[in-house]
């Protein structure tokens, strides 16, 4: 069949439109979806939360006091595609990554595969209380949107049978006795309590620095439950990424970012906004006076 002479144009500038908005990253390939949120992020940038990732071993430093993190392991609860735990590969020793959505972890075997990386293990579960069989909602638009807890505007129909695990059995048998876990990164949708619980050893154990998304102005009971697991454990301390401001004119610090960039900082908050979502809440049980 013939194609006319318009749709030669129009597939030619299609072609050479994808490949001048695809940001590459150099380091490694993460497998994507194109139509879904994460997947796109990935598509432009090259990396998703690329801010939070690329500040991740000097955060660490400060909040640690030392590089030894470097030689410990980083367990990446709720990893999705992967985007995370291939970045974390190249700071840690080994990473195990917890993912229970099947689709997501074809997409982490891909990336892993495609970029020879051996030290991440993936286990396809969720981290949680007790070993089951749970109802994971799902929708097309973002994986990564996917919950254990039904959310508003998530179809109750839409769902895969996944496993849980109990957090504290799996760690313990992909780790070596003397191993340190200095950081965990939790981003579970809503399910970050339960994940809270279901690692509560290993947490007491090693006292890691956690990284955790919490919802506070979409999903606040889900939030507040995580804050208060998080405290009884010992975590009082809690850092947020912040910009810094070069000027007090929001217009003219604005024009400044846009001409020669922007500084984040870590800083100490004293108590988290329940009008705000944050991407990452850095918690800590020790108070880093200096940052």
């Amino acid at each position: 069949m013939k194609k006319t002479g318009l749709n030669l144009i129009i597939n030619t500038l299609r072609g050479s439109l994808v490949c001048w908005a695809r940001s590459y990253n150099k380091e490694h390939d993460v497998a994507v979806f194109s139509n879904e949120y994460v997947g796109r992020m990935v598509i432009i940038h090259g990396l998703y939360e690329k801010e939070y990732l690329e500040n991740t071993s000097s955060i660490l430093s400060q909040l640690i006091g030392d590089d030894s993190y470097k030689n410990g392991v980083c367990l990446d609860v709720g990893s999705n595609i992967g985007n995370h735990a291939l970045y974390y590969s190249r700071i840690f020793r080994k990473i195990i990554a917890f993912e229970p959505n099947p689709i997501a972890c074809k997409l982490i075997e891909a990336s892993l595969l495609k970029n020879k990386i051996g030290n991440v293990e993936l286990i396809s579960s969720a981290v949680g209380t007790e070993n089951k069989k749970q109802k994971l909602y799902v929708y097309d638009s973002n994986l990564g949107g996917a919950s254990l807890n039904l959310k508003e505007g998530v179809s109750k129909d839409e769902y895969l049978e996944v496993d849980v695990c109990v957090g504290d059995m799996a760690v313990k048998r992909s780790t070596e006795h003397n191993d340190k876990i200095p950081f965990i990164k939790i981003d579970v949708e809503g399910f970050e309590a339960e994940a809270i619980k279901g690692l509560r050893d290993t947490i007491q154990r090693h006292k890691p620095v956690i990284a955790i998304e919490l919802t506070l102005k979409t999903n606040n009971k889900a939030s507040l439950k995580a804050i208060k697991a998080l405290r009884e454990l010992g975590y009082r301390y809690f850092y947020i990424l912040s910009r810094k401001r070069k000027f007090s004119n929001k217009y003219v610090d604005f024009m400044f970012r846009i001409l020669f960039g922007e500084e984040v900082i870590l800083q100490k908050t004293s108590e988290l906004d329940s009008g705000k979502n944050y991407l990452q809440v850095f918690c800590s049980v020790r108070d880093v006076e200096q940052i």
